[in-house]
């Protein structure tokens, strides 16, 4: 750090000190009313300590003694000022600003760290919600142009959760999901019209929020909550129609797994595809079933809405002749899938313009979720922090690297092939205008040992108009030509 030196480390048992000298000066009197340089040193303190990051992944602290001074005119005593000390602490900033780091990371806790930097808990607990206050006041929300947006259980409360889906990071938790305070949540936002979609799920009140926030904005409907349906319908066709293990007789296998049934024709591997093929050759219902699922699922790989629609025309035709081969009281187990395309027709067509999808704010979710679960007792702006800051502070971590590496990398390609330099080729055409013939600069009589022999500075046309003699080595022919080739 500047203003110090060391001047000897002592590893101890649980610790690591540094033996350190304070080199700032002290040229006058440090009072503000006074300002006088006639002072006199007045012999060091006793040694003191403060806190500082962690070494070799223990806790350490520096060991200084500062300098005192008396003022003669003042008559008051002044200590020398202590380079990198934070302000009302007896900590490092560089300390300081590793448990700031280090406590915004959904990862780190506070025990933990306290544990590495040998402070308490409740110390480190206060730092971070000293910086956390000082960001909710000048940090601004971000504004995304494809905004995601669902609603996350937290300690037994629904909460909202806003996320970047282009940049894959969440911008804003807040502790409610009514209609009205979403609303004046996504007011908080700068640049609205910033804006151009907004994925979500089939709910009222958020769509109606979006609408009445966000009235130019696209309001899609999220691709797997309208998907996962027709998986719903193949559940309940292969619960009815295959023996449960109450009614299963001995040697006789069970249910279909439902987990191979849920996926796509084309993500089965061999296996699965044997194991799903013998189950739908022992229930014909569950055949006709899948396979109305499956044709299904290729509507959402249509090229744009209009084929997307006629597509889905197509399937409400099988559907119709797939009740009329079904038992009658499994006929309704597409009603709920029908219903919402036909409740939330246009937000679910609306995937087509931008084919967005929610899947990273589900996966936000889920680490909220974690984080709840790992620490019950957490208040809700904590875990509030740790997901929207955390993930930015790990993204930007990230791209510091990646521009190390390519900055390494490219360093290290220029080293591995440096640029020649020509020289002046100034007697090369003199030699050519008097048709002299060129002494063999080596024995061996290749041009890689006469360019050794010239050194770094190459002269590229003297080489280039150089030809061997067809029946010699070691010997060098007559230049007849500028424009000759460096090989025959």
């Amino acid at each position: 750090m500047p203003g110090w030196t060391t001047t000897g480390i002592e590893y101890k048992r649980h610790e690591t000190l540094v033996h350190a000298v304070l080199t700032t000066e002290v040229t006058h009197c440090l009072d503000e009313g006074c300002r006088s340089k006639n002072i006199k040193a007045n012999g060091p303190t006793r040694e003191q300590y403060i806190a500082h990051i962690p070494l070799d992944g223990r806790p350490s602290r520096i060991a200084y003694r500062r300098q005192c001074y008396y003022c003669k005119d003042c008559k008051k005593t002044s200590l020398q000022p202590v380079k990198g000390l934070y302000k009302g602490t007896n900590m490092t900033r560089r300390l300081r600003r590793y448990i700031v780091r280090e406590a915004v990371l959904m990862e780190e806790s506070f025990s933990g760290i306290a544990q590495r930097v040998g402070r308490s808990e409740r110390n480190i607990r206060d730092i971070f919600q000293k910086h956390l206050d000082h960001l909710n006041k000048i940090r601004e929300i971000e504004t995304p142009c494809v905004m995601g947006m669902d609603g996350v259980y937290v300690n037994g409360q629904e909460s909202l959760i806003v996320t970047d889906l282009e940049r894959r990071r969440p911008v804003m938790m807040r502790p409610f999901i009514k209609e009205r305070a979403i609303a004046e949540a996504l007011r908080e936002m700068p640049d609205l019209g910033k804006i151009k979609e907004v994925v979500a799920d089939a709910a009222g009140g958020l769509d109606r929020a979006q609408k009445a926030v966000l009235p130019k904005a696209i309001r899609t409907k999220d691709r797997y909550h309208v998907q996962r349906l027709a998986n719903t319908a193949v559940d309940e066709v292969r619960r009815a129609v295959t023996p449960g293990r109450k009614g299963q007789k001995k040697g006789q296998k069970g249910m279909c797994p439902s987990h191979i049934l849920r996926k796509r024709n084309f993500q089965l591997k061999d296996h699965e595809r044997a194991a799903l093929q013998w189950c739908l050759g022992l229930y014909p219902e569950l055949l006709l079933t899948y396979e109305l699922k499956e044709t299904y699922c290729e509507f959402w790989d249509s090229p744009d809405g209009e084929v997307a629609r006629l597509k889905y025309a197509e399937w409400l035709e099988l559907h119709k002749a797939w009740k009329k081969q079904m038992p009658e009281d499994l006929r309704g187990a597409f009603a709920p899938l029908i219903r919402l395309m036909k409740n939330w027709e246009e937000g679910i067509f609306n995937y087509f313009h931008g084919r967005h999808t929610n899947a990273y704010t589900e996966s936000a979710n889920a680490r909220v979720k974690e984080l709840a679960r790992k620490a019950p007792n957490a208040r809700f702006e904590l875990i509030s922090a740790k997901i929207v800051l955390g993930t930015r502070a790990k993204q930007q971590r990230k791209a510091v690297r990646e521009r190390g590496k390519e900055e390494r990398r490219a360093q290290h390609t220029q080293q591995s092939m440096p640029t020649p330099t020509i020289a002046d080729a100034g007697p090369v055409s003199k030699s050519l205008q008097a048709n002299e013939t060129l002494t063999p600069l080596s024995a061996s009589g290749s041009i890689a040992a006469d360019a050794k022999k010239q050194g770094t500075r190459l002269d590229m046309d003297r080489i280039a108009a150089i030809t061997r003699k067809p029946g010699g080595e070691g010997t060098y022919g007559t230049l007849s030509s500028p424009q000759l080739s460096l090989f025959e």
